[in-house]
């Protein structure tokens, strides 16, 4: 990352005035977005109970960030893949379906004959 970048983002994690642009461009990047909550953790950490020796802060910092390093959203992906072989499997069956009945012949067989009657049910046109 490059430094008027970080520098950015310290400003804004200390409350100083920081360019809007260059903030934007470190926030657009993974490792701006990951200085960020670094720098957020640690203010927290630090705030917390500033009478605390430095290893526990380092504890409790390395435990944060074990957190947020955890995968998220494992449900949808195994929701997608179920939803996906669901609708494999449907348009198989529909498939086997028409495969097994194959193509007509010819017209279907009729249901119901209806005859008319010329005079009576019509009549030609002259």
């Amino acid at each position: 990352m490059r430094p008027e970048l970080a520098e950015a983002v310290a400003a804004f994690v200390d409350g100083e005035p920081a360019d809007a642009a260059l903030l934007a461009q470190a926030l657009a990047s993974d490792e701006g977005r990951t200085l960020l909550l670094d720098s957020m953790l640690l203010r927290a950490a630090v705030a917390l109970d500033p009478s605390e020796d430095l290893q526990d802060l380092d504890r409790r910092v390395m435990r944060a960030l074990a957190a947020e390093e955890r995968p998220r959203f494992r449900a949808p992906v195994w929701a997608a893949a179920a939803a996906a072989l669901l609708v494999l499997a449907l348009g198989i069956g529909a498939a086997l379906r028409a495969w097994r009945r194959g193509a007509a012949e010819g017209p279907p067989p009729a249901t119901r004959e209806i005859t008319f009657t010329y005079g009576v049910d019509w009549r030609a046109q002259s």
